[in-house]
């Protein structure tokens, strides 16, 4: 498949269906939907660190990334371009706590109920 006709298939196109300019298609494709997700105005350096912490997020493996940005090595996809996702702090304590902080019944057995049900640790303490 040709450069094009992935650029085509991928991105939006013009009204004649050629691929957007790059100026065009941050400012009509890429800043409106960062803008609605909530991330400000972003630009295209931005947007490749935005990208690879999301696919990060989302357990996609780091070869792919790294593929996708087009770095000469996975170290520079990880210890440069990805950041931590602020909800994957929380769910990766919240595991921690499932793990950690076993919930007991009134007899001291673990149950299985007890466990899907109750609140994570850190939201019972203070």
């Amino acid at each position: 498949m040709s450069r094009a006709m992935v650029m085509t298939t991928w991105c939006s196109a013009t009204a004649k269906g050629d691929p957007l300019r790059e100026s065009k298609l941050l400012t009509n494709v890429l800043q409106p939907a960062a803008e609605a997700a909530g991330l400000g105005r972003v630009t295209w350096h931005q947007f490749r660190h935005i990208h690879s912490s999301l696919l990060n997020d989302l357990n996609v493996p780091v070869k792919i990334a790294q593929e996708q940005l087009g770095h000469a090595s996975v170290a520079t996809t990880l210890n440069i371009y990805t950041h931590a996702v602020d909800a994957s702090h929380r769910k990766a304590i919240e595991a921690l706590e499932r793990e950690l902080f076993v919930v007991l019944d009134h007899s001291g057995l673990q149950t299985a109920a007890g466990l899907d049900s109750a609140p994570p640790a850190s939201d019972r303490v203070n």
